[in-house]
């Protein structure tokens, strides 16, 4: 009997099973979970490795297709199309819990849009996140958490992420990958914000973590097979308040994997 997605993530909740490798990496768990809504959470945001909201990334990914799954039948799956961040503002320090929640806006034939927020521990919100995802024929071989090892790796760290400032070099590493062998797309979008904050940060410095907007479009598939992955970024406009960067994710054959836009602002317009 195909199990459904809500029953895994239920298992997922109570801890009776895994649920992906890239939530076990970074110690993602799940509180509560019913069709059209789920809440997880980040115990401890670990110290910084990329810049921007790129450690937080992960977990508004998965929490943002999997509670579109939480309505899916067992032979439906789903694909992020695109993913949008709008920070209230810097993250907050290393050791803080942050917690996402998820609901499904809309369901149609063959796409969904989820949307959601993070707030910290006392309860501010640190973001409001949303994203529209396919709708597929379920895969014929998932990969779950305990297939790559325990949890508590290395995170970020295991991308191996060099150079920049605008060009980047990250490996897709089978512990950040997503339930069918992919570097999940959070990972992909964090090291595409770490880049545009790079550049963003290297024009105009007190810009460098503001408040940022990033829209996340992911056009191809990038393999965790421990090949290299490619960022690029470069400035759109620097303005003294407001920046605009781009960023271009590619595979380890050159292939365009993901386009990320990205706005900081700080009002104040201190130098």
């Amino acid at each position: 009997m195909t199990i459904t997605p809500l029953e895994r993530l239920r298992a997922a909740a109570d801890r009776s099973a895994p649920l992906v490798p890239v939530a076990a990496t970074f110690g993602y768990l799940i509180d509560s979970v019913e069709p059209g809504a789920l809440v997880a959470r980040l115990p401890a945001l670990p110290p910084a490795v990329l810049r921007g909201p790129g450690a937080v990334l992960p977990l508004v990914d998965m929490v943002l297709s999997a509670v579109i799954s939480t309505v899916l039948p067992g032979e439906r799956a789903i694909s992020t199309l695109t993913m949008h961040w709008a920070g209230a503002g810097a993250l907050p320090p290393p050791g803080t819990t942050l917690v996402a929640t998820g609901s499904v806006l809309s369901v149609d034939e063959d796409d969904a849009i989820s949307t959601g927020t993070v707030v910290d521990g006392a309860g501010a919100v640190v973001a409001t996140i949303s994203s529209r995802a396919a709708l597929m024929p379920r895969p014929g071989a998932m990969v779950a958490a305990g297939e790559v090892g325990p949890a508590g790796g290395a995170g970020f760290a295991e991308l191996q992420v060099t150079r920049g400032p605008q060009d980047w070099r990250a490996l897709g590493v089978a512990s950040l990958s997503n339930l069918v062998g992919n570097v999940q797309g959070g990972v992909l979008a964090a090291v595409a914000a770490h880049a545009v904050d790079e550049v963003i940060g290297a024009a105009r410095p007190h810009l460098a973590g503001a408040a940022a907007d990033l829209d996340v479009t992911f056009l191809r598939p990038v393999r965790a097979d421990g090949s290299a992955f490619a960022v690029t970024a470069e400035p759109i406009r620097t303005g003294m308040r407001l920046a605009a960067a781009r960023a271009e994710v590619r595979d380890g054959v050159g292939r365009l994997a993901a386009v990320v836009n990205a706005a900081h602002w700080r009002g104040s317009g201190s130098r």
